[in-house]
């Protein structure tokens, strides 16, 4: 990623002068020979590289080795080795959408260390410690259905929420249904326990667009931003706040009269983190998920502009994380609503079959298996039988105007 402070013209003149730091809040080396790393990565031989094994170091603190990415920041890893003086730390991500709550870690965990679920996933099963030679494990998440959240800060195990684009519009019983908001409106996540709200307590902006009503009491008038430019979150008040995406490089920033002009990555390709800066086409440095990458990213060179990573598709309906692997064997996992066939091994991709009689998944597979493994209905259909050992789910497409999330429960059919 480039972090580029003077114009791209500035910088071919200049460039010739020192070596390129990538992936540095300044592209010029110290006096010293390394570069001013951004969080994240550390210092090798005038160059930036990323910390390994989900590892990292606090905010500002420079680091000038291996073993400075001592730190599993992100609230969703914890740490399984500690850092040595030659070798970092060694985190793991948690399984299966748990998260530690939030916590940074510096000290040696188990997967119990994840005992909590990510926003609009609910726990079904506490996480368990390991003891007397039983395996540690993460707590067990359920998504939540039909456009619905769980309320983080409350305890509990019930999805009590209407995502940003529905208001919580009826009680049914001990549900809520959740309504449309109009207009390319939004809602702060309306309590199911208070539905009584109405199309009028969409108060902002969905993400992309930006309200344009200057009187905070009015209905919003939501633009769409324009170009490629899109907004960080829901409730932008300013064309200002229409940026780039993670999938596209900045090539003019927003002012307090234009949004920021942006230019799509190279297919597959993405920017893993979101600088606020001019730059080109190697900004694009990193693989989406689902790709891997044939050729890395290529840092500007005097008249030469920079070259974003290219990156292939997985294989075989396979599916891998975003990262920066050259082998195809990264397509470890299957994209959602295929089952695995076959593992990946050291020189191939996963192979995936699609999910039969309408079927799914909630999250990509990651473990070889048959078509049992698809659990939950597909959108759109709702379940009459639900899923049994050494047999799918019997799932029935939904009548005209009426839809569902995947869900994994037999339901009746639910009218929006």
């Amino acid at each position: 990623m480039k972090y580029q402070k003077f114009c791209l013209l500035i910088l071919l003149l200049i460039q010739s002068s020192y070596q390129y730091c990538h992936y540095a809040s300044n592209p010029a080396l110290n006096g010293d020979n390394t570069c001013n790393c951004i969080q994240g990565f550390y210092n090798n031989n005038k160059q930036c590289l990323l910390c390994p094994n989900y590892s990292s170091h606090l905010y500002g603190f420079n680091a000038k080795k291996l073993s400075d990415c001592n730190t599993c920041l992100y609230g969703q890893q914890y740490m399984l080795q500690k850092p040595t003086d030659t070798q970092n730390a060694v985190c793991v991500m948690c399984p299966n959408h748990t998260t530690n709550g939030g916590s940074i870690e510096d000290t040696v965990k188990d997967e119990s260390a994840c005992y909590q679920c990510v926003d609009g996933y609910i726990k079904i099963a506490d996480a368990v410690a390991s003891s007397g030679g039983k395996q540690a494990k993460a707590a067990t998440c359920q998504k939540c259905s039909n456009n619905t959240l769980r309320f983080g800060i409350l305890p509990g195990s019930i999805c009590d929420l209407c995502t940003e684009k529905f208001y919580g519009s009826v009680r049914q019983g001990a549900d809520s249904v959740c309504s449309l908001c109009p207009n390319n409106t939004a809602s702060f996540y309306q309590p199911m326990m208070m539905p009584s709200g109405q199309a009028t307590d969409c108060r902002y902006c969905q993400k992309g667009y930006y309200n344009t009503e200057t009187n905070i009491f009015n209905t919003p008038i939501c633009q769409k931003c324009p170009g490629l430019s899109t907004t960080e979150q829901k409730g932008a008040t300013s064309i200002q706040e229409c940026i780039c995406d993670l999938t596209q490089y900045i090539v003019t920033l927003a002012t307090s009269t234009s949004a920021a002009v942006c230019k799509p990555c190279p297919a597959g390709s993405t920017r893993i983190f979101d600088a606020n800066v001019v730059g080109d086409e190697s900004q694009c440095d990193y693989c989406q998920a689902g790709y891997y990458l044939l050729t890395p990213y290529q840092d500007p060179n005097g008249n030469t502009p920079g070259k974003g990573a290219s990156c292939q598709i997985c294989p075989n309906n396979s599916y891998s994380d975003q990262g920066i692997s050259t082998s195809v064997s990264v397509c470890s996992m299957c994209q959602i609503n295929y089952y695995m066939n076959t593992a990946s091994d050291g020189t191939n991709s996963a192979v995936c079959q699609i999910c039969p009689n309408n079927t799914g998944t909630l999250d990509p597979v990651t473990t070889p298996g048959n078509a049992n493994q698809c659990t939950v209905c597909k959108a759109g259909y709702y379940m009459t039988q639900p899923y049994q050992d050494g047999q799918t789910a019997t799932c029935q497409q939904c009548p005209v105007g009426s839809t569902t999330d995947p869900v994994a429960v037999q339901i009746k059919i639910l009218k929006l």
